[in-house]
């Protein structure tokens, strides 16, 4: 009977509506293409976007710590601290954890703000080969007391902050080394 409804000119004129498994396999192949070529570059975006959040983040936190500084007429330091959540965070830590800008009049000290890291930024010297450790200061007329380099890096994208002896600050795009695990 199988052999009747094949020759059964009402059957053969039924066209199934569908893919073949060609068009599918084909389809599949294009999208594999397709990832294969936007996933890296999509990843090194994300990358040079949190290196650059990282160090504006640092740029501002560096402006506010030198206008703070000429707005109060008194000393104000900048600094990486372990203990953000205490009364008073101390200077302790590295720029690459929670920093934080402390007003220091004689016989007091007073948070004026604090900036959480970026997350998947690091932050370190120029070179990349250590943290960045103690305090940015500056005095009443805003001026600093020490050349520094803040350089953040996230998956091999550098930006830096660089502070000079004056106290003013200025982004550079890869202007320092990435020492992170997993970059050349």
């Amino acid at each position: 009977m199988s052999g009747d409804m094949a020759r059964d000119p009402a059957v053969r004129g039924v066209r199934l509506d569908g893919f073949t498994l060609l068009e599918c396999l084909l389809v599949v192949a294009i999208i594999a293409i397709m990832l294969g070529i936007g996933v890296p570059s999509f990843q090194a975006q994300i990358a040079e976007r949190r290196a650059r959040a990282g160090a504006h983040q640092l740029y501002a936190a560096v402006q506010f710590a030198r206008s703070a500084a000429q707005r109060y007429q008194a000393t104000v330091m900048l600094c990486g601290t372990q203990e953000p959540l205490s009364v008073l965070p101390t200077c302790g830590g590295h720029f690459g954890e929670d920093v934080a800008a402390v007003l220091s009049t004689p016989g007091n000290a007073q948070l004026l703000r604090l900036w959480a890291p970026v997350r998947g930024a690091s932050v370190a010297n120029r070179s990349g080969s250590a943290t960045v450790s103690g305090a940015l200061q500056w005095d009443a007329q805003g001026l600093g007391q020490r050349n520094v380099t803040l350089s953040v890096c996230a998956g091999g994208e550098n930006w830096s902050v660089v502070v000079n002896r004056l106290g003013r600050p200025r982004l550079v795009k890869a202007w320092g080394t990435c020492n992170e695990p997993g970059t050349n």
